[in-house]
C-alpha cells in the first residue's frame, strides 16, 4: 500500500512533494505535533526542527507551527489557566506556571491523586501552590485515572490532545496537541447546567468545573447533550467514560473509504483490533500505523502495525481516516469525493481503563486541511521513525544558469557504522524542474558522505557534502538538507557544493 510504498522508495513521487496548484486553506483547527526525538531542534536549515515537513506543509500554503508557538499561547495568558493534567513533574512548566500566576493570572489545575503524593512530583506541587496556584484531585483509589490532558486559557482557547503537558510530553516523547479557539458563551460559570453548552469551550469548561468546583469524576459527571460543534468544519466533543469512546472510534472505522493511519501508545482492546484486522484482511484499504512497544498492543497484522524504536517515546493516540499519506495518490484524491477526511485525537488509549473507566477526551474534527497534516506529514514521520529511516533532501543545480539538474542522477551514502571506509549505498533520485528537488529515505545512524556520484553529460559534478570524519547523526524520521550548489573556479571548472 501506499503508505509502506513511500517509506521503501515503491512510490512514483519519492520526494513527496505536491502537484503545482495544489493547495490547502488554512484549518479552524491548528495542530502542534512534538515529537523530540527525531524533530530535532536545529536539525534543519536555520536551525529550525523538521524542515522536510516544514517545506511540505508551507508547499501547500500552510505554517507548520512548532513548541514554541504552543508556549506563545501558554504565556499570553491574561486572567485564567485551567488545567486537566494526569502528573505534575516538569520543572521547566511549574517554573513557567508560577511566573504567569505571580503575575497576577487565576492558575486552577486539576491532577490524578495517584500521582499527586508521589515523591518526584511533591516540590513542584507545592511551589504551584506557594505561588496561588488551586490544585484539586479525584478522590478515589480505584483502579481508573483522571487522565484527561487540556488548557483553558482566558476561557476561549482550548489546547488538548495526547500531550501531558505537566510531563515529559515535551521533552522525550512524540505527542500531538490540538488549538481550537471559540468564546466561552456568556454567562456560563461553575453552576451553570449542561444544557448551556453552545461552543467548544464551553464543554471543556463544563467538564472542568465538574470536576474542580463540583467533585465529580468518571461515571458521576452529568453526561453531555450535545456533541457537534460548526466552526467552519465541524468539531465533536466527547468525555470518557459517559460518551462511550469505544463507540465512537469503532463508529469511525466502519464509516472508512479507503485510507486509515492510526498511531497509538497502547492498543489492547479487542473490538478495534480485531475490527482493524478484518479491514486489513479484506485488501480493500490502505491501513498502516505505529504503536509503542511490543506490550502495548497484540494481535496487530504484520505490515499494517509498526513498533516505534524506543519504549514510551511515542505517546501519541490518534487515528486519520480517508486522506492520503503520499501526494502521488493525492492526485487521484479530491475533497469533492466520496472521502470525508476526519481526524481523530484525544487522551485515551485503546485499553479497558481508557475506554469504558478513565476521564478521558476525545476530539472528532472533520476536515481536509487538519487530515492533511496528520496524513502526509505526521504519519509519515512516525513510519520513518518505526522504520529506522529518515529523509536527505536538497537541491542539485547545474553550473549554467544555476537551473536545477532534471535528468536523473546518483547520489550515495555511506554509514559511519560499518568497517571504514564503509560500503556505497546508491539511491538513483530524478532531480527534476528547476527547482531541481530531491528527497529520498534512508536508513537512520551516522553517516559520513553524501555525494552526487553520476550526473548527465555536460553538468558539473560537485564534491562530497560532507567526507571521512566529518560524520552526520540522522536519526529515525529527522532530516538532513542536502543542497549541491556547483561554484565555478577561475578556471570554469566546478568545484564543491554548499
Amino acid at each position: 500500500m501506499a503508505l509502506v510504498a513511500l517509506l521503501t522508495g515503491g512510490c512514483k513521487n519519492p520526494d513527496n512533494i505536491p502537484a503545482s496548484g495544489f493547495s490547502l486553506t488554512p484549518s479552524p483547527v491548528k495542530v502542534v505535533f512534538t515529537d523530540p526525538q527525531f524533530r530535532v531542534e536545529g536539525s534543519g536549515k536555520d536551525g529550525a526542527s523538521d524542515p522536510y515537513t516544514r517545506q511540505t506543509m508551507q508547499s501547500v500554503g500552510l505554517t507548520m507551527l512548532e513548541m514554541a508557538d504552543l508556549m506563545a499561547y501558554i504565556d499570553s495568558a491574561k486572567s485564567t489557566i485551567d488545567i486537566c493534567s494526569t502528573r505534575i513533574n516538569n520543572q521547566g512548566m511549574v517554573i513557567r506556571l508560577v511566573s504567569i500566576a505571580n503575575r497576577g493570572v487565576k492558575v486552577r489545575i486539576v491532577t490524578e491523586k495517584g500521582f499527586f503524593n508521589d515523591p518526584n512530583s511533591i516540590y513542584m506541587i507545592q511551589e504551584l501552590i506557594d505561588a496561588g496556584v488551586l490544585i484539586r484531585t479525584d478522590e478515589d483509589d480505584i483502579n481508573r485515572q483522571m487522565h484527561e490532558r487540556y488548557w483553558i486559557i482566558d476561557n476561549h482557547i482550548v489546547l488538548t490532545g495526547s500531550a501531558d503537558m505537566l510531563d515529559t510530553s515535551f521533552s522525550r516523547s512524540a505527542n500531538n496537541t490540538l488549538i481550537i479557539d471559540t468564546p466561552l458563551s456568556s454567562g456560563l460559570n461553575a453552576s451553570s447546567d449542561v444544557s448551556e453548552i453552545k461552543s467548544v469551550t464551553d464543554a471543556f469548561f463544563f467538564d472542568f468545573t465538574q470536576m474542580f468546583d463540583r467533585g465529580k469524576f468518571g461515571k458521576e459527571k452529568e453526561v453531555m447533550l450535545k456533541h457537534t460543534f460548526k466552526i467552519g468544519v465541524d468539531v465533536k466533543i466527547y468525555f470518557g467514560p459517559n460518551d462511550g469512546l469505544r463507540t465512537m472510534i469503532i463508529d469511525q472505522l466502519n464509516n472508512i473509504n479507503e485510507y486509515l493511519f492510526y498511531a497509538i501508545n497502547q492498543a489492547t482492546d479487542g473490538a478495534i483490533i480485531n475490527l482493524i484486522n478484518t479491514l486489513v484482511t479484506s485488501g480493500r484499504y490502505a491501513i498502516a500505523g505505529v504503536y509503542d512497544g511490543p506490550s502495548a498492543t497484540y494481535a496487530m497484522p504484520n505490515g499494517v502495525a509498526y513498533d516505534f524504536p524506543t519504549r514510551n517515546g511515542m505517546n501519541d493516540k490518534f487515528m486519520v481516516l480517508d486522506v492520503p499519506t503520499t501526494f502521488e495518490d493525492f492526485e487521484y484524491f479530491t475533497a469533492a469525493s466520496s472521502n470525508d477526511p476526519v481526524v481523530l485525537s484525544g487522551s485515551c488509549n485503546w485499553t479497558t481503563a481508557g475506554l469504558d473507566l478513565n476521564d478521558e477526551t476525545l476530539v472528532e474534527v472533520h476536515d481536509l486541511t487538519l487530515a492533511f497534516q496528520y496524513a502526509v506529514c505526521e504519519a509519515n514521520a512516525l513510519m520513518a521513525a518505526a522504520n529506522n529511516t529518515g529523509v536527505v533532501y536538497g537541491r542539485v543545480r547545474s553550473a549554467s544558469n544555476n537551473i536545477g539538474l532534471e535528468s536523473t542522477l546518483t547520489i550515495a551514502t555511506r554509514r559511519a557504522s560499518e568497517a571504514f571506509p564503509g560500503v556505497a549505498e546508491p539511491i538513483e533520485v530524478q532531480s527534476g524542474g528547476t527547482e531541481g528537488f530531491y528527497g529520498v529515505y534512508i536508513t537512520t545512524g551516522d553517516l559520513y558522505m553524501l555525494q552526487i556520484t553520476a550526473a548527465p553529460e555536460n553538468h558539473l559534478t560537485p564534491e562530497p557534502k560532507f567526507q571521512y570524519g566529518d560524520t552526520f547523526l540522522l536519526l529515525p524520521g529527522a532530516s538532513y538538507e542536502g543542497n549541491f550548489y556547483p561554484k565555478l573556479a577561475p578556471t570554469g571548472t566546478g568545484t564543491g557544493g554548499t
